[in-house]
């Protein structure tokens, strides 16, 4: 009960407040009534109470991991490839009212970037394509992409079930 309390009055104190301080590692907008109002930089800015609300994001430089997927090149060879993607903020609208999940546009443009370079180049030098085609696709939605390092490239044997009876089990 103390805690719903207490809830209540942080909703309550932020709606009321007629500032906001945005810290050097941050970057923020304003909503007038819902719609896009303004940008907000580092430092500090008033604001209209329950009329305008803050909306802040980190901008700082971070990763996101990209887990292991499995690939087939143009020769048959089927890699399983993992990566990191290193990034950042560039535009904080785009970034905040475009996009739900940062994370899932980085890990599905980047692993998407992979997959179409792979199955249709091989697997030789994709690093710099990768990353090139990464940066393209998340420009759009304020995320600038500072390198997308492949961890892990290495071909496998791949086994591959075929349900119908007609076709012998086969491996590749």
């Amino acid at each position: 009960m103390l805690a719903q309390i207490i809830e209540i009055i942080k909703t309550l104190g932020s709606s009321l407040a007629f500032w906001v301080v945005i810290d050097p590692w941050q970057a923020g907008i304003v909503l007038r009534l819902g719609k896009f109002h303004r940008k907000l930089d580092i430092g500090f800015h008033l604001k209209i109470p329950f009329i305008e609300s803050a909306i802040i994001q980190n901008t700082a430089t971070t990763t996101t991991s990209l887990s292991a997927q499995s690939i087939t090149a143009p020769n048959g060879v089927v890699y399983t490839v993992e990566g990191v993607v290193k990034w950042y903020v560039s535009d904080i609208r785009p970034y905040t009212c475009d996009i739900w999940d940062a994370e899932n546009v980085i890990i599905d443009s980047a692993k998407s970037a992979m997959a179409e370079i792979i199955s249709k180049h091989g697997a030789k030098d994709i690093g710099n394509q990768v990353a090139t085609k990464t940066r393209i696709s998340l420009r759009k939605y304020g995320i600038a992409v500072d390198t997308v390092t492949i961890t892990t490239l290495a071909p496998i044997k791949c086994l591959r079930l075929i349900t119908d009876n007609q076709y012998p089990l086969t491996a590749t």
